[in-house]
């Protein structure tokens, strides 16, 4: 199985977040990308597929240092602003230096207040969005997401790897995005979550754009709800979302990822909420996991995404799962099993093992996918 990664990731590195009431070390962190590529090399995956391609024996020093020098080609950024608001996608390139002049002593932004005054149909005539504060207020929607100067590249370069492995997928017929930051809470119009473009959900354009008839199905296993996609493909039939995740009536993003939720209009039964109480082992995600298959089965889909989140092994720091390393290489075979065109794209995980986990996963697919019927 191919792997897609880029370093410009480690552009986007903030310090501190704002966690269950105190600040504290970013749990997402570059370490997570670099410990799974770290597995991915050690067990010889496969191929792994650096953008940018570098002619310069692999020196990123320049943008590294420079990140405003990433610029989307014209087809990835068309495909960003299908899935995101324009306005928005201009909000992510500018902020940290509309802001950073305005607090020039701080390496990273944060809203202190959010759009939550009640109104829901805000004349933007009456807002100063030219005022940075407004515009993480409004953009963001909740306060442990911290933005910095090199958060475009990374968001940037974290879509392109997705877009770029979907293409490997329809070559192939497997691939893994290394995507970081992740993707999956991101909105059309807001990030939070740590995330900023959904990549899960700009990968499903892509193929979309390849192959119009096509049914797409999304698969989230990470232990948190994705809301963002959710809200993206609500009222969309030719997208099939699956959520695996924490009830959020007692995790994040808590306002989002009930089971009563399944889609609106022509689109009802398209949306799937698995909420699981704290706790949950694997007999019982096992049952939940086939279920969901089953379920995909049912619509025949062309292409399936699945947004890769390990934050429900046993040992994670911020999830209340218990699956075992072990577990997860079953995860990857159950789904290898059905034998549909996959693209794994990176979510969450905040744990030492996660490179082992993530490649459990990845090796158990690739061995039940290749294996012959």
């Amino acid at each position: 199985m191919k792997t897609v990664y880029s370093p410009l990731h480690i552009a986007h590195a903030p310090k501190m977040e704002f966690f269950r009431g105190r600040t504290v070390e970013c749990f997402e962190n570059p370490e997570r990308a670099l410990r799974i590529l770290k597995e991915i090399n050690k067990r010889k995956l496969g191929d792994v597929i650096v953008l940018p391609p570098s002619s310069q024996s692999d020196d990123y020093s320049q943008l590294l240092i420079e990140p405003a020098l990433i610029e989307p080609s014209l087809e990835l950024l068309k495909l960003i602003n299908t899935v995101h608001d324009r306005d928005y996608v201009e909000f992510v390139r500018t902020i940290f230096h509309d802001w950073h002049r305005e607090v020039p002593m701080q390496s990273y932004a944060l809203p202190h207040t959010l759009n939550r005054l009640g109104r829901d149909n805000i004349n933007l005539d009456n807002i100063n969005l030219k005022n940075p504060y407004a515009k993480l207020g409004y953009y963001s929607f909740d306060v442990c997401t911290p933005i910095t100067a090199g958060t475009w590249a990374a968001a940037i370069s974290s879509a392109w790897c997705a877009v770029r492995g979907q293409e490997i997928v329809r070559e192939e017929g497997m691939a893994f995005a290394l995507c970081r930051p992740p993707g999956h809470h991101a909105h059309p119009n807001m990030c939070g979550g740590y995330c900023f473009f959904n990549n899960a959900a700009i990968a499903a354009e892509a193929f979309h754009q390849h192959d119009p008839t096509a049914l797409i199905a999304i698969l989230d296993v990470d232990y948190h709800h994705g809301n963002g996609t959710q809200a993206i493909f609500y009222d969309r039939k030719d997208v099939l979302y699956l959520s695996i995740h924490g009830d959020p009536a007692n995790n994040y993003p808590y306002f989002l990822g009930f089971s009563d939720e399944i889609g609106e209009g022509d689109a009802e039964g398209f949306n799937v909420n698995f909420p699981l109480p704290q706790n949950t082992q694997w007999p019982d995600y096992c049952r939940t996991l086939d279920r969901s298959l089953d379920l995909i089965q049912s619509q025949n889909p062309g292409y399936l995404i699945v947004s890769l989140g390990v934050d429900t092994f046993k040992d994670d720091g911020i999830s209340q799962f218990l699956l075992e390393s072990s577990d997860f290489i079953e995860l990857g075979k159950r789904i290898g099993l059905r034998k549909w065109p996959t693209l794994f794209v990176m979510e969450g995980g905040y744990h030492d093992q996660i490179g082992e986990t993530v490649v459990n996963v990845l090796q158990g697919f690739q061995a039940s996918f290749c294996a012959s019927v």
